[in-house]
Parts: structure tokens; sequence; C-alpha cells
């Protein structure tokens, strides 16, 4: 499978790492997620139903992190992820031991973190629906 095409990083990416976002209740049971940005690419930083993670996304290559909760299913997953707009960090997140794959654009606008996540292939609707979090005030 072809790594997300590998970018530069962006001004934003400064700004933006390691903050958490807090998301409201949602189907995907995100509660929070925070990217970490560093030299070799990123950590995407999850909290979802109660369970905490860490995914590394390699610069135009596949790293193994934790396990993430795949349609309700505890997956080992390999991320790889880029800068694909200004504002956009675009991950993709590959359950290696099934078919699925989400790419998930990250959009940072303000105080606000957008997501928004499509699956490879899916029972149903491939898309799912937009995650809008909020910065955690400390």
């Amino acid at each position: 499978m072809p790594a997300q095409a590998a970018d530069g990083s962006k001004p934003l990416a400064a700004q933006v790492s390691v903050k958490r976002y807090v998301f409201p209740a949602n189907d995907a049971k995100i509660e929070s997620v925070a990217v970490e940005f560093g030299a070799e690419g990123a950590v995407l930083v999850a909290r979802q139903d109660g369970h905490d993670s860490r995914v590394p996304c390699g610069r135009g290559a596949w790293r193994q992190g934790d396990s993430l909760l795949v349609n309700g299913v505890a997956e080992k997953i390999a991320g790889s992820g880029a800068w694909t707009a200004d504002d956009t960090f675009t991950a993709k997140l590959a359950a290696y031991e099934t078919p699925f794959i989400q790419t998930l654009a990250f959009q940072w606008k303000g105080d606000e973190l957008i997501v928004d996540t499509e699956y490879n292939v899916a029972f149903g609707e491939r898309k799912r629906p937009r995650l809008v979090g909020k910065l955690e005030s400390k």
C-alpha cells in the first residue's frame, strides 16, 4: 500500500503540536485528539471510548503503533501522514491485519480541530460524520 504522499512541515505544525482537542459525544467515541509533530512525521494521540493510543505516522513511510477501535474492534494500526494543505494534515491509518484503511484529514481553524474520516471499504457509508473538537482549556 502506498504511504500518504510526503510533504514538508508547515508553519502551523509548531503552533498546534501537542495541543489537545476535545470532542462532544460522537458515534466513533473519540473523546480527544492531539497531534505531536516531529522530524520524522507525527504521532496521533487519541482517547477513544476510554482507551488511550499513540499511532506514529511516518513521513512518506508506514510506522506501526498502538491498536485503535475500528468499527468497534481493537485493531493493530500502522500510520503514514503528511501536510496536504497549509492548515490540513492527512493521515492514513491501516488496520494491517484487515483490509481497512482510514484516511483522516485534520484541519485546524482557530481553536477548532475539524476531522473528516473516510474508509477505503465499509459496510455502509465510507465517509463518517465530521467531528469538530475544541482546544482544551487548561
